[in-house]
Protein backbone atom coordinates (compact mmCIF):
# COMPACT_ATOMS: atom_id res chain seq x y z
CA UNK A 1 0.00 0.00 0.00
CA UNK A 2 1.46 3.35 -1.04
CA UNK A 3 1.00 6.68 0.72
CA UNK A 4 0.90 9.99 -1.15
CA UNK A 5 0.91 13.29 0.73
CA UNK A 6 -0.87 16.38 -0.54
CA UNK A 7 -2.01 19.68 0.91
CA UNK A 8 -5.69 20.32 1.50
CA UNK A 9 -5.84 23.41 -0.77
CA UNK A 10 -9.61 23.66 -0.88
CA UNK A 11 -12.44 22.66 1.41
CA UNK A 12 -13.43 19.02 1.11
CA UNK A 13 -17.03 17.83 1.05
CA UNK A 14 -16.15 14.22 1.93
CA UNK A 15 -13.28 13.89 4.39
CA UNK A 16 -12.70 10.15 3.98
CA UNK A 17 -13.54 8.83 0.51
CA UNK A 18 -12.16 6.60 -2.22
CA UNK A 19 -11.82 6.54 -6.00
CA UNK A 20 -12.07 3.25 -7.89
CA UNK A 21 -10.77 2.73 -11.42
CA UNK A 22 -12.51 -0.41 -12.65
CA UNK A 23 -11.14 -2.79 -15.28
CA UNK A 24 -11.98 -6.30 -16.39
CA UNK A 25 -9.33 -8.03 -14.28
CA UNK A 26 -7.97 -5.35 -11.91
CA UNK A 27 -9.56 -2.84 -9.54
CA UNK A 28 -7.38 0.19 -8.71
CA UNK A 29 -8.43 1.89 -5.46
CA UNK A 30 -7.19 5.15 -3.95
CA UNK A 31 -8.40 6.30 -0.53
CA UNK A 32 -8.26 10.00 0.30
CA UNK A 33 -8.11 10.60 4.08
CA UNK A 34 -7.97 13.92 5.90
CA UNK A 35 -5.31 13.79 8.60
CA UNK A 36 -4.99 17.16 10.31
CA UNK A 37 -4.30 19.81 7.70
CA UNK A 38 -3.05 17.26 5.22
CA UNK A 39 -4.82 14.83 2.90
CA UNK A 40 -3.17 11.46 2.34
CA UNK A 41 -3.87 9.12 -0.53
CA UNK A 42 -3.54 5.37 0.02
CA UNK A 43 -3.34 3.24 -3.11
CA UNK A 44 -3.92 -0.50 -3.55
CA UNK A 45 -4.76 -2.91 -6.40
CA UNK A 46 -7.27 -5.76 -6.15
CA UNK A 47 -8.39 -8.51 -8.50
CA UNK A 48 -11.95 -8.42 -9.81
CA UNK A 49 -12.87 -11.82 -8.32
CA UNK A 50 -15.42 -11.89 -5.51
CA UNK A 51 -12.96 -12.78 -2.72
CA UNK A 52 -10.73 -9.81 -3.55
CA UNK A 53 -13.74 -7.52 -3.73
CA UNK A 54 -14.58 -8.52 -0.17
CA UNK A 55 -10.98 -7.70 0.83
CA UNK A 56 -11.39 -4.31 -0.83
CA UNK A 57 -14.58 -3.69 1.17
CA UNK A 58 -12.80 -4.61 4.41
CA UNK A 59 -9.93 -2.24 3.52
CA UNK A 60 -12.36 0.61 2.88
CA UNK A 61 -14.11 0.00 6.21
CA UNK A 62 -10.77 -0.17 8.02
CA UNK A 63 -9.93 3.31 6.69
CA UNK A 64 -13.37 4.63 7.65
CA UNK A 65 -14.28 5.41 4.05
CA UNK A 66 -17.84 6.77 3.79
CA UNK A 67 -18.15 7.63 0.08
CA UNK A 68 -16.80 5.80 -2.97
CA UNK A 69 -16.52 7.28 -6.46
CA UNK A 70 -16.47 4.99 -9.46
CA UNK A 71 -16.46 5.30 -13.24
CA UNK A 72 -19.22 3.52 -15.16
CA UNK A 73 -17.00 1.35 -17.36
CA UNK A 74 -19.12 -1.01 -19.44
CA UNK A 75 -20.57 -3.75 -17.22
CA UNK A 76 -17.40 -4.12 -15.13
CA UNK A 77 -18.63 -1.71 -12.44
CA UNK A 78 -21.69 -3.81 -11.59
CA UNK A 79 -19.97 -6.51 -9.45
CA UNK A 80 -18.12 -3.80 -7.52
CA UNK A 81 -21.34 -1.84 -7.04
CA UNK A 82 -23.18 -4.91 -5.78
CA UNK A 83 -20.53 -5.59 -3.15
CA UNK A 84 -20.37 -1.99 -1.87
CA UNK A 85 -24.04 -1.01 -2.26
CA UNK A 86 -25.23 -1.82 1.27
CA UNK A 87 -22.11 -0.62 3.08
CA UNK A 88 -20.97 2.77 1.70
CA UNK A 89 -22.43 5.55 -0.41
CA UNK A 90 -21.49 5.13 -4.07
CA UNK A 91 -21.15 7.94 -6.61
CA UNK A 92 -21.19 6.55 -10.13
CA UNK A 93 -19.78 8.98 -12.71
CA UNK A 94 -20.27 9.19 -16.45
CA UNK A 95 -17.06 8.24 -18.25
CA UNK A 96 -17.41 11.27 -20.55
CA UNK A 97 -17.53 13.69 -17.61
CA UNK A 98 -14.67 12.19 -15.63
CA UNK A 99 -11.84 12.34 -18.18
CA UNK A 100 -8.46 13.29 -16.74
CA UNK A 101 -5.87 15.63 -18.27
CA UNK A 102 -4.46 13.97 -21.44
CA UNK A 103 -0.81 12.88 -21.41
CA UNK A 104 -0.69 11.93 -17.72
CA UNK A 105 -2.88 8.85 -17.65
CA UNK A 106 -2.17 5.71 -15.64
CA UNK A 107 -4.49 3.47 -13.67
CA UNK A 108 -3.01 4.81 -10.45
CA UNK A 109 -3.49 8.45 -11.47
CA UNK A 110 -7.02 7.70 -12.69
CA UNK A 111 -8.07 6.28 -9.32
CA UNK A 112 -6.47 9.23 -7.54
CA UNK A 113 -8.31 11.66 -9.84
CA UNK A 114 -11.63 9.92 -9.13
CA UNK A 115 -10.88 10.16 -5.41
CA UNK A 116 -10.31 13.91 -5.76
CA UNK A 117 -13.55 14.32 -7.69
CA UNK A 118 -15.40 12.42 -4.98
CA UNK A 119 -13.68 14.33 -2.20
CA UNK A 120 -14.80 17.71 -3.55
CA UNK A 121 -17.90 16.48 -5.51
CA UNK A 122 -16.80 18.24 -8.68
CA UNK A 123 -19.36 16.57 -10.97
CA UNK A 124 -22.83 15.10 -10.62
CA UNK A 125 -23.60 11.42 -10.20
CA UNK A 126 -25.32 9.10 -12.63
CA UNK A 127 -28.81 7.73 -12.03
CA UNK A 128 -28.66 4.20 -10.63
CA UNK A 129 -32.01 2.50 -9.92
CA UNK A 130 -32.56 0.08 -7.08
CA UNK A 131 -31.50 -3.56 -7.29
CA UNK A 132 -35.00 -4.75 -8.22
CA UNK A 133 -35.23 -2.30 -11.12
CA UNK A 134 -31.74 -3.25 -12.30
CA UNK A 135 -33.02 -6.81 -12.60
CA UNK A 136 -36.09 -5.82 -14.62
CA UNK A 137 -33.88 -3.57 -16.76
CA UNK A 138 -31.80 -6.61 -17.73
CA UNK A 139 -34.99 -8.36 -18.85
CA UNK A 140 -36.10 -5.34 -20.90
CA UNK A 141 -32.77 -5.11 -22.67
CA UNK A 142 -32.58 -8.84 -23.30
CA UNK A 143 -36.05 -8.65 -24.83
CA UNK A 144 -34.84 -5.92 -27.17
CA UNK A 145 -31.90 -8.08 -28.23
CA UNK A 146 -34.24 -11.01 -28.91
CA UNK A 147 -36.68 -8.84 -30.88
CA UNK A 148 -33.84 -7.53 -33.06
CA UNK A 149 -32.62 -11.09 -33.59
CA UNK A 150 -36.12 -12.22 -34.60
CA UNK A 151 -36.35 -9.28 -37.00
CA UNK A 152 -33.12 -10.37 -38.69
CA UNK A 153 -34.51 -13.88 -39.20
CA UNK A 154 -37.72 -12.46 -40.65
CA UNK A 155 -35.78 -10.26 -43.05
CA UNK A 156 -33.80 -13.27 -44.19
CA UNK A 157 -37.05 -15.13 -44.85
CA UNK A 158 -38.25 -12.20 -46.96
CA UNK A 159 -34.98 -12.36 -48.92
CA UNK A 160 -35.39 -16.10 -49.58
CA UNK A 161 -38.95 -15.61 -50.83
CA UNK A 162 -37.80 -12.80 -53.09
CA UNK A 163 -34.96 -14.87 -54.56
CA UNK A 164 -37.38 -17.75 -55.14
CA UNK A 165 -39.90 -15.51 -56.92
CA UNK A 166 -42.59 -15.84 -54.22
CA UNK A 167 -44.48 -12.52 -53.98
CA UNK A 168 -47.00 -13.14 -51.18
CA UNK A 169 -45.65 -10.11 -49.29
CA UNK A 170 -47.22 -7.92 -52.01
CA UNK A 171 -50.72 -8.91 -50.88
CA UNK A 172 -50.22 -9.49 -47.13
CA UNK A 173 -49.32 -6.76 -44.67
CA UNK A 174 -47.68 -9.33 -42.38
CA UNK A 175 -46.56 -12.71 -43.65
CA UNK A 176 -45.95 -13.84 -40.06
CA UNK A 177 -49.60 -13.87 -39.09
CA UNK A 178 -51.76 -17.01 -39.07
CA UNK A 179 -52.36 -17.01 -42.84
CA UNK A 180 -48.77 -16.08 -43.70
CA UNK A 181 -47.25 -18.77 -41.48
CA UNK A 182 -49.41 -21.40 -43.14
CA UNK A 183 -48.06 -20.35 -46.55
CA UNK A 184 -44.47 -20.28 -45.27
CA UNK A 185 -44.79 -23.83 -43.89
CA UNK A 186 -46.25 -25.01 -47.20
CA UNK A 187 -43.30 -23.53 -49.10
CA UNK A 188 -40.76 -25.00 -46.66
CA UNK A 189 -42.35 -28.46 -46.75
CA UNK A 190 -42.88 -28.43 -50.52
CA UNK A 191 -46.69 -28.67 -50.24
CA UNK A 192 -48.55 -27.57 -53.36
CA UNK A 193 -51.49 -25.31 -52.47
CA UNK A 194 -54.74 -24.90 -54.41
CA UNK A 195 -57.75 -22.59 -54.25
CA UNK A 196 -59.74 -24.90 -51.95
CA UNK A 197 -56.89 -25.08 -49.46
CA UNK A 198 -56.43 -21.33 -49.52
CA UNK A 199 -60.13 -20.69 -48.89
CA UNK A 200 -60.01 -22.92 -45.79
CA UNK A 201 -56.75 -21.60 -44.33
CA UNK A 202 -56.80 -17.89 -45.17
CA UNK A 203 -58.25 -15.47 -42.59
CA UNK A 204 -59.48 -11.89 -42.60
CA UNK A 205 -59.29 -9.58 -45.63
CA UNK A 206 -56.83 -11.92 -47.37
CA UNK A 207 -59.81 -14.17 -48.21
CA UNK A 208 -60.81 -11.61 -50.82
CA UNK A 209 -57.45 -12.04 -52.58
CA UNK A 210 -57.33 -15.81 -53.01
CA UNK A 211 -56.58 -15.64 -56.76
CA UNK A 212 -53.77 -13.10 -56.31
CA UNK A 213 -52.24 -15.08 -53.45
CA UNK A 214 -52.37 -18.27 -55.54
CA UNK A 215 -50.53 -16.52 -58.38
CA UNK A 216 -47.99 -15.03 -55.95
CA UNK A 217 -47.22 -18.53 -54.63
CA UNK A 218 -46.02 -19.64 -58.06
CA UNK A 219 -42.24 -19.29 -58.04
CA UNK A 220 -38.99 -21.12 -58.67
CA UNK A 221 -38.35 -22.73 -55.27
CA UNK A 222 -35.22 -24.89 -55.04
CA UNK A 223 -34.28 -27.44 -52.39
CA UNK A 224 -31.81 -25.06 -50.71
CA UNK A 225 -34.60 -22.47 -50.44
CA UNK A 226 -36.78 -24.96 -48.57
CA UNK A 227 -33.91 -26.03 -46.32
CA UNK A 228 -33.00 -22.47 -45.32
CA UNK A 229 -36.62 -21.40 -44.93
CA UNK A 230 -37.42 -24.36 -42.69
CA UNK A 231 -34.40 -23.63 -40.50
CA UNK A 232 -35.30 -19.93 -40.21
CA UNK A 233 -38.93 -20.74 -39.33
CA UNK A 234 -37.75 -22.96 -36.47
CA UNK A 235 -35.34 -20.28 -35.19
CA UNK A 236 -37.99 -17.56 -35.43
CA UNK A 237 -40.50 -19.70 -33.57
CA UNK A 238 -37.95 -20.46 -30.83
CA UNK A 239 -37.07 -16.79 -30.33
CA UNK A 240 -40.75 -15.81 -30.27
CA UNK A 241 -41.29 -18.27 -27.41
CA UNK A 242 -38.30 -16.81 -25.57
CA UNK A 243 -39.71 -13.30 -25.99
CA UNK A 244 -43.04 -14.45 -24.57
CA UNK A 245 -41.24 -15.99 -21.57
CA UNK A 246 -39.26 -12.79 -20.96
CA UNK A 247 -42.43 -10.68 -21.12
CA UNK A 248 -44.20 -13.02 -18.71
CA UNK A 249 -41.30 -12.83 -16.23
CA UNK A 250 -41.09 -9.06 -16.67
CA UNK A 251 -44.79 -8.73 -15.93
CA UNK A 252 -44.30 -10.67 -12.66
CA UNK A 253 -41.32 -8.58 -11.50
CA UNK A 254 -42.08 -5.09 -12.82
CA UNK A 255 -45.69 -5.07 -11.58
CA UNK A 256 -45.16 -6.86 -8.28
CA UNK A 257 -46.70 -4.12 -6.10
CA UNK A 258 -49.87 -2.05 -6.09
CA UNK A 259 -47.84 1.14 -6.47
CA UNK A 260 -46.21 -0.14 -9.65
CA UNK A 261 -49.52 -1.36 -11.04
CA UNK A 262 -51.06 2.08 -10.37
CA UNK A 263 -48.22 3.78 -12.27
CA UNK A 264 -48.75 1.29 -15.09
CA UNK A 265 -52.47 2.15 -15.26
CA UNK A 266 -51.73 5.88 -15.38
CA UNK A 267 -49.16 5.44 -18.14
CA UNK A 268 -51.62 3.53 -20.33
CA UNK A 269 -53.90 6.60 -20.30
CA UNK A 270 -51.25 8.61 -22.20
CA UNK A 271 -51.76 8.54 -25.99
CA UNK A 272 -49.27 6.22 -27.66
CA UNK A 273 -48.67 3.99 -24.64
CA UNK A 274 -49.89 0.42 -24.71
CA UNK A 275 -49.80 -2.10 -21.89
CA UNK A 276 -46.56 -3.54 -23.24
CA UNK A 277 -44.76 -0.21 -23.78
CA UNK A 278 -45.79 0.99 -20.30
CA UNK A 279 -44.50 -2.30 -18.86
CA UNK A 280 -41.16 -1.89 -20.67
CA UNK A 281 -40.83 1.69 -19.43
CA UNK A 282 -41.39 0.71 -15.80
CA UNK A 283 -38.98 -2.20 -16.22
CA UNK A 284 -36.32 0.17 -17.58
CA UNK A 285 -36.48 3.08 -15.10
CA UNK A 286 -38.60 1.85 -12.17
CA UNK A 287 -40.88 4.16 -10.20
CA UNK A 288 -38.34 6.21 -8.22
CA UNK A 289 -37.14 9.30 -10.13
CA UNK A 290 -36.16 11.43 -7.13
CA UNK A 291 -32.62 11.67 -8.49
CA UNK A 292 -33.80 14.11 -11.17
CA UNK A 293 -34.60 17.68 -10.13
CA UNK A 294 -37.36 18.18 -12.68
CA UNK A 295 -38.77 16.95 -15.99
CA UNK A 296 -36.11 18.81 -17.99
CA UNK A 297 -33.29 16.93 -16.28
CA UNK A 298 -35.08 13.63 -16.88
CA UNK A 299 -35.59 14.41 -20.58
CA UNK A 300 -31.92 15.32 -20.86
CA UNK A 301 -30.92 12.01 -19.22
CA UNK A 302 -33.13 10.21 -21.75
CA UNK A 303 -31.06 11.77 -24.54
CA UNK A 304 -33.95 13.85 -25.88
CA UNK A 305 -32.69 17.35 -25.04
CA UNK A 306 -31.03 19.38 -27.81
CA UNK A 307 -27.30 19.81 -27.41
CA UNK A 308 -25.53 23.13 -26.84
CA UNK A 309 -22.34 23.97 -28.73
CA UNK A 310 -21.67 27.68 -28.99
CA UNK A 311 -18.42 29.35 -29.99
CA UNK A 312 -17.77 32.98 -30.87
CA UNK A 313 -21.47 33.70 -30.55
CA UNK A 314 -22.46 31.01 -33.06
CA UNK A 315 -24.50 27.88 -32.39
CA UNK A 316 -22.56 25.13 -34.14
CA UNK A 317 -24.72 22.12 -33.33
CA UNK A 318 -28.01 21.26 -31.65
CA UNK A 319 -27.96 17.50 -32.04
CA UNK A 320 -29.24 15.28 -29.30
CA UNK A 321 -26.77 13.20 -27.34
CA UNK A 322 -25.97 9.61 -28.21
CA UNK A 323 -27.07 8.03 -24.92
CA UNK A 324 -29.81 5.91 -23.39
CA UNK A 325 -30.50 4.11 -26.66
CA UNK A 326 -32.87 1.67 -24.93
CA UNK A 327 -35.11 4.23 -23.26
CA UNK A 328 -34.93 6.77 -26.07
CA UNK A 329 -35.84 4.23 -28.74
CA UNK A 330 -38.82 3.16 -26.63
CA UNK A 331 -40.05 6.75 -26.23
CA UNK A 332 -39.58 7.38 -29.95
CA UNK A 333 -41.73 4.34 -30.76
CA UNK A 334 -44.40 5.62 -28.37
CA UNK A 335 -44.14 9.06 -29.98
CA UNK A 336 -44.86 7.58 -33.42
CA UNK A 337 -47.94 5.89 -31.99
CA UNK A 338 -49.03 9.09 -30.20
CA UNK A 339 -48.95 11.11 -33.42
CA UNK A 340 -51.46 8.69 -34.91
CA UNK A 341 -53.96 9.15 -32.08
CA UNK A 342 -56.62 11.47 -33.48
CA UNK A 343 -58.18 14.10 -31.21
CA UNK A 344 -54.98 14.20 -29.11
CA UNK A 345 -52.64 17.07 -28.38
CA UNK A 346 -49.63 15.10 -29.64
CA UNK A 347 -51.29 14.62 -33.03
CA UNK A 348 -51.97 18.35 -33.30
CA UNK A 349 -48.47 19.32 -32.14
CA UNK A 350 -46.86 16.93 -34.61
CA UNK A 351 -48.83 18.49 -37.49
CA UNK A 352 -47.64 21.93 -36.42
CA UNK A 353 -44.01 20.86 -36.16
CA UNK A 354 -43.71 19.13 -39.54
CA UNK A 355 -44.66 22.37 -41.29
CA UNK A 356 -41.24 23.79 -40.40
CA UNK A 357 -39.16 20.77 -39.32
CA UNK A 358 -38.35 17.31 -40.62
CA UNK A 359 -40.36 14.30 -39.51
CA UNK A 360 -37.40 12.98 -37.51
CA UNK A 361 -36.94 16.21 -35.54
CA UNK A 362 -40.69 16.48 -34.99
CA UNK A 363 -40.84 12.95 -33.59
CA UNK A 364 -37.94 13.69 -31.23
CA UNK A 365 -39.80 16.79 -30.03
CA UNK A 366 -42.92 14.69 -29.32
CA UNK A 367 -40.77 12.08 -27.53
CA UNK A 368 -39.35 14.85 -25.33
CA UNK A 369 -42.87 15.95 -24.39
CA UNK A 370 -43.71 12.35 -23.57
CA UNK A 371 -40.62 12.15 -21.33
CA UNK A 372 -41.93 15.19 -19.44
CA UNK A 373 -45.32 13.50 -19.05
CA UNK A 374 -43.68 10.29 -17.81
CA UNK A 375 -41.72 12.20 -15.18
CA UNK A 376 -44.83 13.99 -13.89
CA UNK A 377 -46.77 10.72 -13.70
CA UNK A 378 -44.05 8.71 -11.95
CA UNK A 379 -42.28 11.32 -9.81
CA UNK A 380 -45.20 13.61 -8.99
CA UNK A 381 -48.05 11.09 -9.07
CA UNK A 382 -50.11 13.22 -11.47
CA UNK A 383 -52.88 11.92 -13.75
CA UNK A 384 -52.63 12.65 -17.45
CA UNK A 385 -55.26 14.94 -18.94
CA UNK A 386 -54.98 15.52 -22.67
CA UNK A 387 -54.94 19.17 -23.74
CA UNK A 388 -56.97 18.33 -26.82
CA UNK A 389 -56.48 18.71 -30.55
CA UNK A 390 -57.42 22.42 -30.58
CA UNK A 391 -55.17 23.48 -27.71
CA UNK A 392 -53.29 26.73 -28.35
CA UNK A 393 -50.52 27.75 -25.90
CA UNK A 394 -50.42 31.26 -24.45
CA UNK A 395 -47.41 32.38 -26.46
CA UNK A 396 -49.13 31.34 -29.69
CA UNK A 397 -52.26 33.21 -28.65
CA UNK A 398 -50.19 36.33 -28.00
CA UNK A 399 -48.48 35.95 -31.38
CA UNK A 400 -51.84 35.61 -33.16
CA UNK A 401 -53.17 38.65 -31.32
CA UNK A 402 -50.17 40.74 -32.39
CA UNK A 403 -50.56 39.62 -35.98
CA UNK A 404 -54.23 40.51 -35.93
CA UNK A 405 -53.41 43.89 -34.41
CA UNK A 406 -50.99 44.64 -37.25
CA UNK A 407 -53.62 43.66 -39.83
CA UNK A 408 -56.17 45.99 -38.22
CA UNK A 409 -53.73 48.91 -38.14
CA UNK A 410 -52.67 48.35 -41.74
CA UNK A 411 -55.91 47.40 -43.50
CA UNK A 412 -58.65 48.41 -41.08
CA UNK A 413 -61.14 46.58 -38.88
CA UNK A 414 -63.46 45.59 -41.76
CA UNK A 415 -60.65 43.89 -43.67
CA UNK A 416 -59.60 41.99 -40.55
CA UNK A 417 -63.16 40.80 -39.91
CA UNK A 418 -63.49 39.68 -43.53
CA UNK A 419 -60.23 37.73 -43.21
CA UNK A 420 -61.41 36.02 -40.02
CA UNK A 421 -64.69 35.02 -41.64
CA UNK A 422 -62.76 33.62 -44.60
CA UNK A 423 -60.38 31.44 -42.54
CA UNK A 424 -63.21 30.26 -40.27
CA UNK A 425 -64.73 28.46 -43.26
CA UNK A 426 -61.54 26.46 -43.82
CA UNK A 427 -61.66 23.00 -42.20
CA UNK A 428 -59.47 22.83 -39.09
CA UNK A 429 -57.89 19.48 -39.96
CA UNK A 430 -56.15 18.21 -42.98
CA UNK A 431 -56.41 14.77 -44.50
CA UNK A 432 -54.08 12.36 -42.68
CA UNK A 433 -52.71 11.16 -46.02
CA UNK A 434 -51.10 14.55 -46.53
CA UNK A 435 -48.90 14.24 -43.45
Amino acid sequence: MEQIHASNSREAVNQNCAGIDVHKEKINVTIARTEGKKVRYYYQVFNSIQSDLQKMLAWLKENECTVVGMESTGKFWLPVYNVLENHVKINLYNAKHIKNVPGKKTDKKDSQWIARITRHELIGCSFIPDAHTRGTRDLVRMRKVKVEERTRYRQQMHDILTSAGIKIANYMSDIFGTSGRFLLNCIAEGIVVNHIMLKEKMHGPIKQKIDKVFEAMQGDVENHHRFLLKMLIEDEHRISKEIDQIEQKLDELALNSEERREVHRRLIEVPGFSERSALLLIGEIGIDLRTFKDAKHFASWCGLAPGLKESAGKNLSGRIRVRQRYLRSLLVEVAFAATRCSESYFNSKFRQLIRRKSVQKSIIAIARKLANVVYLIIAKGEIYEDLGYDYVPLDAQARDFNNLKRVVLKYGKDAALAYLEQISEIPKREDTNNV
